[in-house]
């Protein structure tokens, strides 16, 4: 038998399943070498020490689902409302499933993780869903994936960005390819130029709340952790950056049980006291 076995040799499904149990093992051992910092104390922010403020990107920065419903019905205007709702659903569903996840490009086949995700959820969207009257080689499948890119920032955004970058250095810290991250935030290129792109690109291969995903800022800067301030737009990630020794702030969300962020806003002008105390008494915004 080809691939069959005999009472002294091993079939080629069980060799594959060792290597799969192999792979997992190492990936699972390189997490637990993951380094970890204490949890500062939210007491001892200091704005004057900051550098850097990062931003989550789908979240903090962007109104992340309507301009989803926006782009999805541009690409495809023969579908119903009631149709987009349910792409973008699935959109946001099959990107939120993976958060907390550290890739392994066995997995992904070398693919960067986002756009690994992305493709994979459209993929089972298009093959679901009859109604879209795409394939996965159309160029509407491509256009779906690049709707990402193309998101319309939250109100005051911008005048925010602009004015925190006139003090401080601002990054976005996202889950996204660098790519993606580099197109969103063009938007606000012409006031503000982020001075790095935290993705999930490859060495990272994880998504927040994952400690490596916030690591990488302090090793690509050289900053300490108290020279950092992260704005997250959703609980998970506020909480993930002060598990991973930040101080952090979240944006229109409330935040979970456990580890608190620093500064919990309901929206961007929140943070203008905070990085700017002489020029913004608390309150006065």
């Amino acid at each position: 038998e080809i691939l069959g076995t005999t009472r002294n040799n091993i079939s080629v499904r069980d060799m594959l399943r060792l290597l799969l149990l192999l792979l997992i093992f190492v990936a699972t051992l390189g997490a637990l070498h993951v380094k970890r910092r204490p949890i500062l104390d939210c007491t001892t922010f200091n704005a004057s020490e900051i550098k850097l403020v990062t931003f989550d990107v789908f979240a903090a920065l962007m109104n992340t689902i309507p301009s989803l419903y926006r782009n999805v019905g541009a690409i495809l205007p023969h579908l119903t409302h009631k149709q987009v709702e349910v792409v973008v659903d699935g959109m946001i569903h099959g990107y939120g499933r993976w958060e907390g996840h550290a890739f392994s490009k066995a997995i992904t086949r070398g693919e960067e993780p986002f756009l690994w995700v992305a493709n994979t959820t459209l993929t089972a969207l298009v093959h679901k869903h009859s109604f879209l009257k795409i394939s996965t080689h159309s160029p509407q499948f491509q256009e779906l994936i690049n709707s990402w890119s193309y998101l319309t920032p939250w109100p005051r955004t911008a005048e925010m960005i602009a004015k925190i970058g006139e003090k401080y250095k601002v990054a976005p810290l996202s889950n996204g390819n660098a790519r993606t991250l580099m197109s969103a935030t063009s938007v606000f290129a012409p006031i503000t130029n982020m001075s790095y792109i935290f993705s999930s690109n490859w060495p990272v291969g994880a998504f927040k709340p994952k400690v490596q995903m916030y690591n990488q800022v302090m090793s690509r800067t050289g900053y300490s952790v108290h020279q950092i301030l992260h704005v997250a737009g959703a609980a998970n990630d506020g909480q993930g950056a002060r598990e991973a020794g930040m101080y952090s702030a979240l944006l229109h969300s409330h935040p979970l049980p456990g580890v608190q962020p620093c500064f919990p806003l309901p929206n961007i002008t929140g943070l203008l006291p905070i990085l700017f105390p002489e020029e913004y008494p608390e309150g006065v915004y």
